[in-house]
């Protein structure tokens, strides 16, 4: 068992932490089981989290924005005064299949009547995925992978996009009936890690999104990235 209580921005996905970790805080409680079938390994882990902190209510912001005539504004930072509560629960498996082969999956769902606190735009999402290291291959602390990812909003967050509102990273408004046209957010993922020299991996990282930001009218879109880690 795990828990922890960790400070909090003082605004959403802001920098600057607020120190008053009894005002503002994220707090986590985390519950794993690790397993053998045969002799190979597998974990399955529950976590509940519960975040507070001055949030925006998409209600809110919602009403704001018909009332006010605020279509196309960040009307989220017209309703944010009050101390508000975000809740969630996720859970992830992991599972060897060979000695050089694993397997995993991760879900997890939110309350979503209140705006991010520090993370991307999703209140619920689902992913599955494999990686295989490089025994075959002579190259045993290499690893390629692969994953797909399907991204969701709550109700209250899709229908403040839809009604023209905008976020802090979505939101597609250019005037009367042209705001989102919402579709889940799909990710598929393919990625080579390899050792260059002791302590040093280099990564090459290909993700193609359909429906990015949720909208069915973008994209899709492809990202391509490297990376290195070194560790001294």
């Amino acid at each position: 068992m795990r828990a922890s209580r960790m400070l909090a921005p003082k605004n959403p996905n802001g920098r600057d932490l607020n120190w008053q970790i009894f005002n503002a805080y994220g707090d986590q409680f985390e519950v794993e089981r690790q397993h053998q079938i045969g002799d190979l390994p597998g974990k399955v882990s529950v976590l509940a989290y519960r975040n507070r902190m001055i949030l925006a209510r998409f209600q809110d912001a919602t009403n704001y924005g018909v009332t006010n005539n605020a279509q196309g504004t960040q009307a989220i930072n017209n309703v944010r005064s009050n101390y508000q509560y975000k809740t969630g629960i996720g859970i992830n498996g992991e599972q060897a299949l060979t000695k050089d082969l694993g397997i995993y999956g991760r879900a997890f769902t939110s309350d979503g009547h209140t705006e991010t606190m520090p993370f991307t735009e999703a209140d619920n999402s689902m992913s599955i995925g494999m990686s295989l290291n490089g025994t075959s291959w002579s190259r045993p602390k290499d690893t390629i992978g692969i994953s797909m990812m399907q991204n969701g909003l709550s109700s209250y967050r899709k229908n403040y996009l839809q009604t023209g509102g905008v976020s802090y990273f979505i939101g597609d408004y250019a005037g009367p009936g042209q705001s989102i046209s919402y579709r889940p957010e799909r990710i598929g993922e393919v990625y080579y890690n390899a050792t260059v020299i002791k302590n040093v991996l280099a990564g090459l990282n290909f993700q193609h999104i359909n429906n990015p930001a949720y909208n069915a009218a973008r994209g899709p879109v492809n990202i391509l990235s490297f990376r290195i880690h070194a560790e001294f």
